[in-house]
């Protein structure tokens, strides 16, 4: 596995992949995504290349997927409307093996499919997922763990209510994401660290996405 950090007007990204594809997106210095992979069984190393680098090591496959990556994510942050950022991360290939069980692969692969510009609810999730709004809980923990961010669009999901909820690179970032891709706007970050504190609390290292919604709150 190789990885590298990707500049972002919502903060440094950290990008890897393996040889199989992309595995990994998450704001963040590297170090996140070094500890996450030392937690696994067994435990996966990866080597850090600098984008100065890139290009001089593209016929490595990982450092390929790398290069691919990267173009996709400086297309999005360039593009201004939802229509043209729909589907620039469709043909990227993502391997989400090194991460989570086949149940969350499952709600990965159904998060991704959330067009840009819109937002569903836990609710609709679960129901796309598993046929029922009974899974709500389960689906969002899924969501949480979603190591992929921005390319799985974990920041398209959204209270019932349409409340922003939670979101592991802080709700700042989620409404800036949405509001992107709704019309080509930026929006001032505000209370957005960028070593990815939510609210006061730091989020789990094993996954780049979406919270589940705080226990106390009201469920969706």
């Amino acid at each position: 596995m190789k990885h590298a950090s990707l500049p972002s007007p919502i903060g440094d990204l950290c990008i890897a992949a393996n040889s199989k594809g992309i595995c990994y997106a998450d704001f963040g210095p590297p170090s996140k995504l070094q500890l996450a992979l030392f937690k696994l069984k067994p435990a996966i190393v990866s080597e850090f290349v600098p984008q100065s680098a890139l290009q001089s090591r593209r016929e490595d496959p990982e450092v390929s997927f790398l290069i691919s990556v990267t173009e996709k994510l400086e297309t999005y942050f360039r593009s201004d409307d939802s229509a043209s950022k729909n589907d620039v991360f469709d043909k990227l290939v993502l391997d989400l093996s090194v991460w989570g069980t086949p149940f969350y692969r499952k709600v990965w692969a159904e998060v991704r499919k959330v067009e840009c510009g819109k937002a569903i609810s836990y609710e609709e999730l679960s129901v796309r997922v598993a046929g029922t709004t009974k899974a709500c809980r389960a689906v969002g923990a899924a969501n949480g763990k979603n190591p992929i961010s921005i390319i799985i669009p974990c920041h398209r999901i959204v209270g019932k209510d349409g409340s922003l909820t939670g979101y592991g690179g802080g709700i700042e970032r989620k409404r800036w994401l949405l509001e992107w891709e709704r019309s080509g706007k930026t929006v001032a970050l505000r209370d957005c660290s960028s070593d990815c504190v939510m609210r006061g609390k730091k989020r789990s290292l094993s996954g780049a996405g979406d919270g589940v919604e705080n226990k106390r709150r009201k469920r969706v």
